[in-house]
């Protein structure tokens, strides 16, 4: 080759090799913000505040070599800026410089821009001077518990835990952090670090440490944003009737979830509310089954879509009032009881009041007494628990009282007595002087309902519900429009009525814990509306305890991504509960949030409750100690006394089918509460997943993974309660895309109206236990058309339903 020609090819090479050191030297620099690419634009148009700690003259904490965390505070802000807005995010900051802004001015700016999440950065220092702590905080305000804050925060926690692991990290409900308490939610503050620990000061003087927890915070928060945001907006609330109704409308505005329905709670003060979501106007139907007595109440609404993510909870008061049209009497009772009453010096007379639901007047209503009785000693009082209470004395016979009084005028006739409450409702009490007890109370009203005489006249509907096997009345019962609205409850018999202008020939659905829903016409005779118990009433007043393993400080396993078995444990307890009292059992939980118990609190909760099973939720790791290796993917249940072992056996062989592990046993284990509660009532241990188990913690971190744990769960109690699954039919199949033909994860599936299901990955769902009959599938998936179809189970075949489900244009 000619030399001029040699040297132009070394030239080009030596180019090449600069630019692809260029390349790999920028790649090194800017490695994070690589790693940050993704074709999923969740965080697309959502506007981020970052707030960097301090500034101007708060110079935050400062470390013992001198570097101050107003600093790197606002580093790590200006790359975690960056990376957001690779992805397409809006970012704000609320100070743009190493300037003096107030706590309080630093939230109201955030509440001013209304933003999509607030988060302020921040790097902690030990109070007692403990040079050697070191561990990662992230924080969030009380008034978000359970709502989007927390959610935000356990995501941004775990890609601190991942990328650092530093021990005793945690995400903290908080009240004192004025950021947070006066702002608008979502809103996390996090402490990645401590910069009082010697060691960690130098490592956050390096660009690597500041860089590597920009893009901790920015995965976890693309995390959170990826599941989507649900919100709740009240609708109209009903609460000047003691028959309370709430309408609420929750959706999810980024539309990357549907609602789960299972997740909604409604509370009055302690009361579960009775709850119908519908799923195409996305509205909430609740209503307290009995009517509410008169006072004020808290109201909570809870919700979560179908990825774990939580609305921002509704809480507020609520004012119950009384309707005061129909206040009656209740059974008088006069102490003492007999008459005449010789040679005493007073009596009592107690007058229950209730108004026309049968609820006690309010404490406290003001009551004015006349009486054409001598020796009144009560003119006026106010209602005690429910009751009038009027004392007087009558030293002669009431047989020989004048009607008339020379010091009071009144119309009364011998023997009343008039109670005048202050809304104007009069009662009168006829006393007859020779009878022991009082004459019954007499009393009518009125209420006129206008008729069209052009219109047929409307009339009211009523019947009983009853359970089809043993015609016993089920209370609680709703009866619901098409929309889902509430229209009747019935009563503790079984009774309901139906207010003129309800729609003859529209259906009616009607739902009970424990059965079957069932969607009909009204029946034009008196034959009672008859329910299906589920499983035929096998799990029907089986009271059960379900505890969720460790929580709070006692994280149990971990995962490689962060996940604490602790939350996983609850997750599950909670949809086990849900599917346990669909079923028709009571079901108790030892914890209903992620709070710390000890072993002993646990089983003294259990103690003080009478159930028939006590059963812990885990998610263990295999016992190397006995030649198990940590990545065996096995389903387990733990007992210990004999009679324990004989109900744990109950479970795994429907583990492994629903979960597709590679075996399942059971084994003896010491705990607290197997060994403990087993001496009181059957407790025994299942672990469903392990912990351990390669990808088990990915796949443990999604919500469709916990549901079917769950009803894999439910499953062996069938077994135990003495069903065969061989013996009764099922449903088996698969939910795909008809377009791609690829299986579809996340599809939610009821059967019936009445048992969920939602598909992991393979998008593959298993209904058990069935008695012949038919059946209905109702099939949903976001941004997909909902469909039902309908199978037939002749005996103990298994139907196959395999689900084509159209995207929507």
């Amino acid at each position: 080759m000619h030399r001029s020609g040699l040297m132009r090819q070394l030239a080009v090479y030596l180019v090449l090799g600069m630019l692809c050191a260029c390349l790999l030297f920028t790649a090194a620099l800017q490695g994070y913000s690589q790693s940050a690419a993704s074709p999923d634009k969740a965080l697309r148009g959502k506007l981020i505040c970052i707030d960097a700690g301090h500034g101007g003259s708060a110079k935050g904490a400062v470390g013992i070599r001198g570097l101050e965390e107003k600093a790197i505070n606002f580093t790590v802000a200006s790359y975690l800026k960056d990376l957001l807005e690779q992805e397409g995010a809006r970012v704000i900051f609320s100070r743009q410089d190493d300037e003096d802004v107030g706590i309080v001015e630093r939230a109201e700016f955030n509440v001013k821009h209304n933003s999509d999440l607030f988060v302020s950065i921040h790097h902690n220092a030990n109070a007692q001077s403990d040079r050697t702590q070191n561990r990662t905080e992230v924080f969030y305000h009380y008034k978000d518990l359970g709502g989007p804050s927390e959610d935000a925060a356990r995501e941004v926690l775990r890609e601190l835990e991942v990328a650092f692991g530093l021990p005793d990290s945690k995400s903290y409900c908080c009240w004192a952090y004025g950021v947070l308490r006066r702002n608008t939610f979502p809103a996390i503050l996090g402490e990645a670090h401590y910069i009082s620990n010697p060691q960690e000061e130098a490592r956050l003087r390096t660009d690597e440490r500041l860089r590597s927890e920009a893009l901790a915070y920015f995965h976890g928060i693309k995390r959170f944003f990826e599941k989507g945001t649900p919100g709740i907006t009240m609708t109209s609330l009903a609460e000047q009737s003691p028959q309370v109704k709430i309408v609420a409308r929750i959706e999810d505005s980024d539309h990357r979830a549907l609602i789960d329905p299972t997740s909604i709670r409604v509370w009055l003060e302690d009361q579960l509310l009775l709850c119908v979501y519908d799923w195409d106007s996305e509205m909430l139907y609740a209503a307290a089954p009995e009517p509410v007595p008169a006072g004020k109440y808290p109201l909570r609404i809870e919700a979560k879509n179908l990825n774990g993510n939580s609305a921002h909870v509704i809480s507020q008061e609520i004012e119950v009032k009384l309707d005061w049209e129909g206040v009656t009497n209740g059974n008088i009772q006069i102490f003492p009881s007999s008459f005449p009453m010789k040679n005493l010096t007073n009596a009592r007379m107690a007058v229950p009041q209730k108004d026309k639901w049968n609820n006690p007047l309010p404490d406290g209503t003001p009551v004015t007494i006349e009486s054409s009785l001598l020796g009144l000693l009560t003119t006026s009082t106010t209602v005690q628990d429910g009751k009038i209470l009027i004392y007087f004395n009558c030293p002669d016979p009431l047989k020989n009282v004048s009607s008339e009084r020379e010091d009071v005028q009144s119309p009364l006739k011998k023997g009343q007595i008039q109670l005048q409450c202050d809304v104007n409702i009069t009662t009168k009490l006829q006393i007859q002087p020779e009878t022991p007890q009082l004459a019954k109370y007499e009393s009518s009203h009125e209420f006129p309902v206008p008729i069209d005489p052009n219109k047929p006249t409307q009339q009211s509907y009523t019947n009983f519900i009853r359970d089809a096997r043993t015609r016993r009345g089920i209370p609680g019962a709703l009866l619901c429009a098409p929309s889902g609205e509430i229209l009747a409850i019935s009563d503790p018999n079984g009774w309901f009525m139906l207010e003129p202008g309800y729609e003859r020939n529209a259906p009616i659905t009607i739902r009970s814990p424990g059965y079957w829903t069932l969607t009909q016409k009204l029946p034009s005779s008196s034959a009672p509306i008859l329910l299906e118990p589920l499983f035929g009433g096998a799990l029907q007043g089986k009271q059960i305890l379900v505890d969720p393993e460790f929580g709070g400080e006692k994280t149990g396993e971990r995962g490689k991504n962060g996940l604490r078995a602790s939350d996983v444990n609850l997750r599950v307890g909670h949809f086990l509960a849900d599917y346990l009292r669909r079923a028709g059992a009571t079901v108790l939980m030892t914890r209903e949030t992620d709070k710390t118990m000890d072993n002993i609190e646990r089983v003294l909760f259990g103690l003080d409750r009478d159930a028939d099973y006590y059963i812990t939720v885990g998610h263990r790791a295999p016992f190397p100690g006995h030649n198990e290796p940590l990545d065996w993917n096995i389903s387990r249940a733990y007992w210990k006394w004999s009679e324990s072992r004989r109900f744990a056996e109950h479970f795994p062989r429907h583990m492994v089918e629903m979960l597709g592990t590679a075996e399942g046993n059971i084994i003896a284990s010491s705990t607290w509460e197997i060994m403990h509660a087993q001496k009181e009532f059957n407790a025994f241990e299942v672990s469903p997943l392990m912990m351990t188990a390669a990808g088990n913690d990915e796949r443990l971190s999604r919500i469709a993974c916990n549901r079917k744990e769950a009803l894999s769960v439910l499953y062996g109690f069938l077994d135990l309660s003495g069903l065969d699954d061989t013996r009764l039919g099922k449903i088996e199949g698969s939910v795909v895309n008809t377009q791609t033909g690829l299986p579809l994860t996340n599809a939610y599936i009821v059967l019936n109206d009445t048992l969920p299901f939602q598909t992991e990955a393979d998008g593959k769902f298993l209904f058990k236990f069935l008695r012949p009959g038919t059946y209905r599938l109702t099939v949903r998936a976001i941004n997909h058309k909902p469909t039902t179809i309908e199978l037939q189970i002749a005996g103990t075949e298994t139907a196959s339903a395999n689900v084509k489900l159209s995207p929507q244009p």
